[in-house]
């Protein structure tokens, strides 16, 4: 795992774009990012969250999609721990 400095620094350098794909392997479920959201916290300053569908299969391996949203820093922790795999969208090459 990272040490906390250089977690930072890479939390920074990483951005995320609308199309990216991780992985949940522990889950075994993947969730496609689909918007980002800004919100003001009169505590944190500005937040950012992202809208994430992700794909589920059930005990009669039926596909049920759900929807959350997750708190941009807090994903790009969980991808940069190894608990997702980032795959990259088509938007994130422009």
């Amino acid at each position: 795992m990272p040490d906390l400095p250089n977690l930072n620094e890479q939390c920074t350098a990483l951005n995320l774009y609308t199309g990216d794909m991780i992985i949940d392997t522990h889950a075994k479920s993947v969730g496609v990012l689909t918007k980002r959201i800004h919100r003001v916290s009169m505590i944190e300053d500005d937040l950012y969250f992202w809208t994430i569908y992700w794909t589920n299969q059930s005990d009669d391996d039926k596909l049920e999609p759900i929807s959350i949203q997750m708190e941009e820093e807090g994903l790009k922790i969980s991808i940069l721990i190894g608990m997702y795999e980032l795959f990259r969208g088509e938007s994130s090459y422009k």
